[in-house]
């Protein structure tokens, strides 16, 4: 009985040391994909204030040849 016992202490012991490690994990993992979704949105600004600057100097080169 003493040995089930030290047995079961043993795996109740690396459950929660694994437990521990998959928190730490996921902890990390959210913690990244809060800054790549941080990054995302600023390449997304990004992205649409150079479309639009694009868009006026396509516009204004456009006007420029038609006079």
């Amino acid at each position: 009985m003493t040995e089930i016992k030290e047995e079961h202490a043993e795996q109740v012991e690396r459950l929660q040391t694994e437990i521990e490690s998959l928190r730490s994990t996921r902890e990390w993992e959210v913690e990244q994909n809060a800054q790549l979704r941080e990054q995302l949105n600023e390449a997304k600004t990004k992205n649409y204030k150079l479309t639009e600057e694009l868009d006026a100097s396509e516009k204004a080169n456009r006007d420029w040849e038609v006079k």
